[in-house]
């Protein structure tokens, strides 16, 4: 912020002002099997016993068996931010619950709760996943 800015603000009663940043930051949760990746906004502990099934089976659907990992990180609104980062190249797929990510490994996917609700949107999924693994 300008000093100018700060002073008027401080003129006004407006002390300590701290500027908020120009792209706000979000918390992103992920898991993944290789070669697939999940991208999800609620931590896994969040999600209905149906909703983790679900995604276990969409992480395991390439025929890797291993347990899930997963983790946290941070996504600024700024797009860009996300194509610099090497984590969605090092996956054949992404499977996008968030509908932030673009790419071309990067499949915007619906809910989980969708998914569950709309067996066709399932199988839309599937489809797509299964055209992105044979490449």
């Amino acid at each position: 912020m300008k000093e100018r800015s700060i002073t008027i603000l401080s003129l006004i009663g407006i002390k300590n002002f701290v500027a908020q940043p120009s792209h706000p930051t979000k918390l992103i949760n992920y898991m993944f099997v290789e070669p697939i990746l999940a991208l999800h906004e609620e931590e896994f502990v969040e999600l209905k016993e149906a909703e983790k099934s679900l995604l276990h089976k969409i992480l395991q659907s390439s025929g890797n068996m291993a347990a899930p990992q997963s983790g946290t990180f941070e996504f600024k609104e700024d797009e860009a931010i996300f194509k610099k980062n090497s984590i969605k190249d090092q996956y054949k797929v992404v499977v996008d619950f968030t509908q932030k990510i673009r790419g071309s490994n990067v499949i915007s996917a619906p809910s989980l709760c969708k998914l569950l609700a709309e067996p066709d949107l399932k199988k839309n999924l599937w489809q797509e996943m299964l055209i992105h693994l044979k490449n």
